[in-house]
């Protein structure tokens, strides 16, 4: 009987360093989750807050459409900010915790829901656009995405109070279904609309424009129309976020509603759920640069606001080019239009000099992704 004793307590001992191991190796995973944490909150609020400032420092900026954009923007800097806390006090797991979690989740997969759906209204049917969404339907619709993540927040920080499986199982099972299945579908058939719409005007645009161009010039490079070029772009961007929707959807928010599905079901290590966690906040990072960050208006007053120099294609630096003052612009326009006052003799040709062809020029509504009689409506579709 003493051997049996000793086998028993060499055995508690071994099971016990083993336990000891694991939870060592999770706090270690937990560690390195916070570690991330904390980067994606500093870079995350760092990309947020540029582009706040920037749409307050330019008013031509605030749009109707880019209202949608500052809600996204909003909802990331509250998620950072609140999530990273609660990872370092290690109140993930706590009740509040967890409500607060299960509320940003909603409210980031809403904030994105409301900007597909004002791309899918100023591209697919964009002369209702400003009937359907006006500034007070746009500040209701915010309300109410709000309102709805609050109260599924309340709702899960309840059940985890909770002690009926029943309730923890059917709260999981329609927090699924409301906040990422609905929407994800939803979303994904709105980019598809929109896809076919761009197809659409683009093979309408070829079809009506190449003929004069072709009969004219003769040239096969020259048979496509700008406004076909321009459609063309647009076609291809409207399948590259859509594809990018779907990518920060399937890694950013199908975790955590994973994690959350599995923990009414069976025990789920500490280390899993953290890593949701974290995979939900870097929404909050991967977001800006799927929506504002894309838009090239955005794009060059970031630069101007942190100092950064554009870029010509050959690497140099915009800043470095010699400027020409107004004094000598005038100068040169004066002589070019001098020089055409006499006239040029039988094969003498006429040199117009740059300075008299620097003129500020603006692009049309085609080049910034949205019609014409959307122009100003939709900021977000001016992308690269």
């Amino acid at each position: 009987m003493s051997g049996r004793a000793k086998e028993m307590k060499a055995a508690e001992k071994w099971s016990s360093v083993i336990s000891t191991v694991r939870r060592a190796d999770g706090m270690d995973d937990v560690l390195l989750c916070e570690v991330v944490l904390a980067l994606i909150f500093l870079t995350g609020t760092a990309a947020n807050a540029t582009v706040l400032l920037v749409l307050y420092r330019r008013p031509a900026l605030r749009t109707l459409s880019n209202r949608f954009v500052v809600n996204l923007l909003c909802t990331n800097l509250v998620s950072t900010s609140v999530l990273l806390p609660l990872a370092l006090l290690n109140a993930i797991e706590h009740p509040v915790g967890e409500g607060v979690t299960a509320g940003m989740c909603a409210a980031s997969v809403l904030a994105v829901f409301l900007i597909s759906l004002d791309q899918y209204c100023a591209v697919v049917d964009p002369l209702r656009y400003h009937a359907r969404i006006s500034k007070a339907r746009s500040v209701g619709l915010m309300l109410a995405a709000w309102s709805v993540a609050c109260l599924l927040g309340v709702l899960r920080g309840a059940g985890e109070w909770s002690e009926h499986f029943d309730y923890r199982s059917t709260f999981a099972a329609v927090f699924i279904a409301v906040v990422f299945l609905v929407p994800f579908f939803a979303i994904l058939w709105m980019y598809v609309c929109i896809y076919s719409a761009a197809h659409k005007n683009s093979k309408r645009t070829r079809r009506t424009g190449s003929g004069p161009i072709a009969s004219a010039t003769g040239s096969h490079k020259c048979r496509v129309s700008n406004a076909s070029m321009f459609l063309y772009r647009e076609e291809t961007r409207a399948a590259r976020v859509s594809a990018l929707v779907i990518v920060m959807a399937l890694v950013c928010w199908l975790p955590y509603v994973t994690v959350l599905g599995l923990r009414t079901l069976t025990h789920v290590p500490r280390y899993v759920h953290y890593a949701s966690v974290t995979l939900l906040v870097s929404a909050a990072l991967v977001s800006p640069c799927l929506f504002p960050y894309r838009n090239r208006r955005i794009q060059r007053e970031a630069r101007r606001l942190l100092g950064i120099p554009r870029r010509d294609k050959d690497g140099r630096s915009r800043q470095q080019k010699p400027q020409v003052s107004s004094e000598e612009g005038t100068n040169r326009q004066i002589g070019f239009l001098a020089s055409c006052v006499r006239e040029p003799a039988k094969g003498e040709l006429v040199v117009i000099p740059d300075s008299a062809l620097a003129v500020d020029t603006c692009r049309s509504s085609f080049s910034s992704g949205g019609s014409s009689s959307t122009q100003g409506t939709s900021s977000i579709m001016d992308t690269d």
